[in-house]
């Protein structure tokens, strides 16, 4: 299961990435894949996933121009990601709507953090859209009640949006606002809402100051805060009942 699963995501991590690219672009999202330097159209031999990439060595077979890290580093994510959820239902759950759900919503979230990653930008429109969805399936398929989902989206909105207005938005933008609320909503808890901000922070903080070490990033630059809540999310997606436990264990 996680060897079929990883290389479903990888298909599906490179279909996000061209997704990604062409809602950038504001391209259709119809028609063959093209060498965004040399515009010619790329043969199905070098569209299979992380391989491709690695037998041409990060470069267009026809014009040689560098192929970005992105391609292969989208694709290994969507396996991953498929792997993570995979084993997650596999363990606890049955394969049902839910699960496929989780699927596309995967996906989804991954082509909102690749546009984040290179260009600094989230889909509203594409947040709405999964911002909808995700409401309409915990509460008919998950059992969610109204009053857990505006208690969730009311938990993360409040902690987010206290620091953009205190920031005026320099500690976090207005799409980072849609994307945890988009986030919260597939959680489905305040619960597990707050276990994904703590999650967030502590990932943000172990990974920012690693490139702060490394001297990737600067004091004072921007960073995309969408990998972070991503990250957040499916650590308490795939952990956050048992982390829940532990606590209240704690607290008794």
């Amino acid at each position: 299961m996680p060897f079929i699963a990883f290389l479903l995501g990888t298909v599906f991590g490179s279909f996000a990435n061209a997704v990604a690219w062409r809602l950038h672009t504001r391209q259709t999202l119809g028609g063959r894949s093209k060498c965004p330097k040399c515009e010619k159209t790329i043969g199905p031999q070098d569209l299979v996933p992380i391989l491709s990439w690695a037998v041409l060595r990060g470069r267009c077979r026809m014009c040689q121009g560098r192929i970005s890290w992105h391609y292969p580093f989208s694709e290994i994510m969507g396996g991953i990601l498929f792997v993570g959820t995979a084993l997650h239902f596999q363990n606890g759950s049955e394969m049902n709507e839910i699960f496929f759900f989780q699927i596309f919503f995967s996906v989804l979230i991954l082509i909102c953090v690749l546009m984040d990653l290179r260009w600094k930008e989230l889909p509203l429109e594409l947040m709405l859209f999964g911002t909808g969805a995700t409401l309409l399936v915990q509460l008919a398929l998950a059992g969610r009640t109204g009053t857990e989902m505006i208690s969730a989206v009311f938990v993360s909105l409040l902690f987010f949006g206290s620091q953009w207005i205190v920031s005026k938005r320099k500690w976090i933008g207005e799409g980072d606002l849609f994307f945890s609320a988009m986030l919260t909503v597939g959680l489905g808890t305040w619960q597990l809402a707050l276990v994904s901000i703590y999650v967030t922070y502590l990932v943000g903080a172990v990974l920012i100051l690693l490139l702060l070490f490394i001297k990737r990033v600067k004091r004072g630059d921007k960073v995309p805060f969408a990998p972070f809540l991503a990250t957040g999310y499916f650590m308490t997606l795939w952990y956050g009942e048992p982390i829940l436990t532990f606590v209240r264990a704690l607290l008794s």
